[in-house]
């Protein structure tokens, strides 16, 4: 299915800018620091081991898949904008890490991969841009390619943040799918899964929020 970010993410201007328009001030590093140390947090807390084998999902510009592969993962990093990947490759050509991060151009809802194929499927970022029957679609093909949990990032509705944003991102035409808890486990219930795990970046102020989901 189109949407928006769909569209815009395939903009070779929009991916080569994006990581400078997000993480390069002082608040876009330390967003990013958080995100990662959560992420991080909840692979902690599942019952993953390495070796193993990760999908991120979008990977973007592999600034996941970076982290991952640097603590020892292999990671597929798959992206629906070949712009996004051409970002990421770059970033690994000619260190190591071309041994432990394999780029693919996918669509999520429609993985090409078979079933329980991952270790860990991961979804940072993506989950917001989504109306909610693709966001379903999404984390049905997550929950079918692993072997047993799912990380997925949603964004809360009732959040602080999202609150001061609603009315810019209104304006913006770019749409935005905030979530409560109720629909979340209701997502996750009906891909499968079961919420074991919550992590907020800030409590009431983020309206981000790191879900470590295992198949039931």
């Amino acid at each position: 299915m189109k949407y928006t970010a769909n569209k815009v993410y395939k903009n070779s201007d929009v991916a080569e800018e994006y990581d400078k328009a997000r993480f390069y001030s002082l608040k876009g590093r330390l967003t990013d620091s958080r995100e990662m140390a959560l992420i991080h947090k909840a692979i902690s807390q599942s019952d993953l081991s390495l070796p193993a084998t990760i999908l991120d999902l979008p990977c973007g510009t592999a600034r996941l898949s970076l982290s991952l592969a640097r603590k020892g993962f292999d990671v597929v990093g798959l992206d629906i904008s070949p712009a996004m990947i051409e970002q990421g490759i770059n970033k690994i050509i000619g260190t190591p890490l071309e041994q432990r991060i394999k780029f693919e151009v996918g669509n999520g809802e429609s993985l090409s991969f078979p079933d329980a194929f991952f270790d860990l499927p991961i979804s940072l970022r993506l989950f917001g841009h989504l109306p909610p029957d693709v966001r379903q679609n999404v984390l049905n093909e997550l929950s079918r390619v692993s072997k047993s949990h799912v990380i997925a990032t949603y964004y809360h509705k009732n959040s602080i943040q999202q609150l001061i944003r609603k009315r810019k991102r209104e304006n913006s035409g770019f749409p935005w799918y905030p979530v409560n808890i109720k629909i979340i486990d209701e997502e996750l219930k009906e891909a499968g899964l079961k919420r074991i795990k919550t992590f907020f970046a800030l409590p009431f102020v983020s309206e981000t929020i790191v879900v470590l989901a295992k198949k039931m």
